[in-house]
């Protein structure tokens, strides 16, 4: 039976990999997923081997090959409704991100019934493959309830996992002989059953499908800039809309806003991006209260020409808070950016010197300007990972707070203030029979 009989509506890819980003190593150049992709290429040969599937069509799907500049949100959303087999590959990182848990969510909810209708019932078109090994207490309930062998991949898959498989040359028959048995089972489960298509879904609006959501792993974008409607003088409106978020200072680049882009970017670390503008947000990140994680401001220098979110960003500056970080954009091909009487570093520098010093010793290329789509990458990364260690090192631990209920407290108790935080305190010695506790980021 060929592909165009058995499948009604227009072909999705056979199956869609979902993994979690490796974080990128600031400064090493290299691909922080380069592994997952010999294994997604080296899966697809082998399904084209297998099947009839048509020639020339994208047999599998893997968010990586989206450029930075397309609305992966869309197009994420388009695979995973249309592909037959989801392929989750788990692994500790996998269960700890919430938009592997939206994917597995978003999958989880179209209907899978068998193809031969005298079975009364399908099984889960969901074969997960192990990258790296996962302790049972390290699954999700989701994960545990799948009923799937792991040693039918091979004794050295199970036990070290596909990651150690595909870089280790000494694995290299065992790591053959996995790939091979995992394409057959996505086949398997591919021509048994039919996940039924349905309305594509908004993954933003998904929950997690796992059970723990991740703390501390929040990343709150704020966008300073101004709106269309509140240019300062010798700005155009060209690359502004009604809200600040559809600030865009490179559209040679990318039609995107420049906020879902490091919206996506923040995704592929592997966090959970909180999204605003400043003018919204300046109160809530000014009050005090226990931060639930890193900011990160991107900073159109032309916002700093209002005289109250001058003000605002100045009494930001003064909490010196070590997790607030920024990231400076413009563009030289944009006339106005680079005419004499546009805001300079000279303005910047005298409302927030604080953040900028800070900035600096991550990257100065973020804190100068950054010019280039591509070179906002590469130091939004950088800044990121810098974010992320302050906040674990220096943000204070939330407050025990009493259930809610007839028994609980009837107003949220007072935190403790965003101001600058105190010299650590020396690490108290630890009791003879239990060793320190390691705190997590």
């Amino acid at each position: 039976m060929s592909w165009e009989t058995r499948e009604s509506s227009h072909p999705g890819p056979y199956f869609f990999l979902s993994y979690a980003h490796s974080p990128l190593s600031p400064g090493s150049g290299s691909r922080g997923d380069f592994w997952v992709e010999k294994l997604f290429r080296d899966l697809c040969d082998e399904l084209m081997q297998l099947t009839d599937f048509p020639a020339g069509a994208p047999i599998g799907f893997m968010d990586r090959e989206l450029a930075l500049g397309e609305a992966w949100s869309e197009r994420l959303g388009e695979a995973l409704t249309t592909c037959r087999v989801f392929v989750p590959l788990y692994s500790p990182r996998y269960f700890k991100s919430e938009y592997c848990g939206r994917e597995w969510a978003a999958f989880a909810e179209r209907e899978v019934v068998p193809r031969d209708p005298d079975r009364r019932r399908a099984r889960s078109a969901i074969v997960p493959a192990v990258w790296v090994p996962v302790p049972p207490h390290g699954l999700p309930s989701v994960a545990a309830g799948l009923q799937f062998n792991h040693s039918d991949l091979g004794a050295d898959y199970a036990r070290e996992g596909l990651y150690s498989l595909t870089k280790l040359a000494y694995f290299r028959d065992a790591y053959e002989l996995a790939v091979h048995r995992l394409a057959r089972r996505i086949i398997e489960v591919g021509e048994s059953t039919v996940a039924v298509q349905r309305e594509q879904p908004h993954l933003e609006d998904l929950a997690s499908a796992f059970d723990s959501p991740r703390t501390g792993r929040d990343l709150r974008i704020v966008v300073v800039a101004p709106t269309d409607d509140r240019l300062p003088p010798g700005r155009s409106g060209a690359g502004y809309g009604p809200s600040a978020l559809d600030w865009n200072p490179y559209p040679a680049d990318s039609s995107r806003p420049l906020a879902t882009l490091a919206v996506d970017l923040a995704r592929s670390l592997g966090l959970r991006a909180l999204l605003g503008s400043f003018d919204e947000m300046a109160a809530e990140l000014l009050r005090s209260d226990t931060p639930e994680g890193p900011v990160l401001l991107l900073i159109d220098r032309w916002a700093l020409r209002d005289p109250i979110r001058r003000r605002l960003l100045s009494a930001l500056d003064s909490t010196a808070a070590p997790w607030i970080s920024a990231v400076v954009a413009w563009s030289p091909d944009d006339p106005e950016d680079s005419a004499q009487e546009a805001p300079g570093a000279a303005e910047l520098e005298e409302v927030i010197p604080g953040i900028l010093k800070q900035g600096r010793s991550a990257s100065r290329a973020a804190i100068s300007g950054v010019r280039s789509l591509a070179d906002f990458r590469e130091a939004f990364t950088v800044v990121v990972h810098r974010a992320l260690a302050q906040f674990s090192r220096y943000a204070p631990d939330p407050p025990f707070r009493p259930p809610s209920g007839p028994s609980g407290p009837s107003r949220r108790p007072t935190l403790r203030s965003m101001g600058p935080p105190p010299e650590p305190p020396p690490e108290p010695e630890p009791p003879e029979e239990e060793a320190p506790g390691e705190r997590r980021p």
